[in-house]
């Protein structure tokens, strides 16, 4: 990737070249122009074709970096999508981002989003975040454990803990540690 995990560039005009081990690192004010386009040509053209139910503007930053997270194909047959388009709202919803525990770093950042769609922080929380600092969160921290083991509900979901949201945010707001 980029160093901001795009795996495409956009030009302006919506043409595009893959990213590979060649290509220079853009700056990072190039790279939050690619970012934008990236985010104009893919993740909101998805929004747009799949996403069939109106949001608020918390759901639509969440939705938009949950579909920038997991990909294109995995954001069409996702149960956030298949829930959002019920009309799943709020703590519905973010519950089901909890599916995404087989993958850490993803559950990290769903931590995140999931915090924003149950009002736990703000918007400006979030986009503050560095992608790498959500690695520095640990497990126990993000989601309920019950008997030390993660508690999940009839449907394979987790309760997210929001009780250490501060610490959190601090931790994820930091370049990644190796443990």
């Amino acid at each position: 990737t980029t160093g901001g995990g795009l795996t495409v560039l956009y030009n302006a005009d919506g043409t595009y070249k893959r990213v590979t081990k060649n290509t220079k690192v853009p700056s990072v004010e190039n790279r939050d122009k690619y970012m934008g386009r990236y985010m104009t040509f893919e993740i909101l053209k998805d929004i747009e074709k799949y996403v069939k139910v109106p949001m608020d503007e918390k759901t639509m930053i969440a939705t938009c970096m949950f579909r920038y997270c997991i990909g294109g194909a995995n954001f069409q047959k996702s149960k956030y999508l298949k829930y959002l388009n019920s009309g799943k709202t709020g703590a519905e919803l973010s519950k089901t981002l909890t599916g995404w525990r087989e993958q850490k770093g993803v559950l990290n950042r769903c931590y995140f989003f999931a915090a924003l769609l149950e009002d736990k922080i703000k918007i400006t929380d979030l986009l503050n975040l560095r992608c790498e600092g959500c690695y520095n969160l640990l497990l126990e921290d993000i989601v309920v454990h019950k008997n030390g083991k993660i508690k999940t509900d009839k449907n394979n979901f987790c309760e997210w803990n929001f009780s250490k949201i501060e610490k959190n945010l601090a931790k994820a707001k930091k370049p990644r540690t190796i443990t």
